[in-house]
């Protein structure tokens, strides 16, 4: 078994939520700056609901267990390359997030400001 100290437990998550809430006056000015890092953030920060519906089911248990391993026989056919999962998972995650928010959260919202 691997045990994980006092550190990677407790500390580290702490941390990190500190370093986020320290950040968040800065980053709430990217948008006045016009540099491509804030496009990116607004970018991700319109799909970012779903990159949350999409990433885990249909990336990961899908598109990468299934169809890049090849275990929908449930062996393992392809040996696993974890660089080329990461990059494909960020490429798919992104690009099926901006569909599925293009095809299907914009026309909802449009329909919910019609109903107003």
């Amino acid at each position: 078994k691997v045990q994980l100290g006092v550190k990677y437990v407790v500390w580290t998550p702490a941390l990190k939520s500190l370093a986020v809430l320290i950040m968040l006056p800065y980053m709430s000015n990217w948008k006045k700056w016009n540099s491509p890092l804030s496009g990116v953030v607004t970018f991700i920060s319109l799909i970012s609901y779903s990159m949350y519906l999409v990433n885990l089911n249909v990336v990961i248990f899908f598109l990468i267990k299934y169809v890049l391993n090849g275990n929908a026989t449930g062996k393992h056919v392809i040996e696993s390359d974890w660089p080329l999962e990461y990059i494909f998972y960020w490429f798919a995650t992104i690009s099926l997030s901006f569909l599925f928010y293009k095809f299907v959260e914009i026309p909802f919202m449009n329909l919910r400001k019609k109903e107003h």
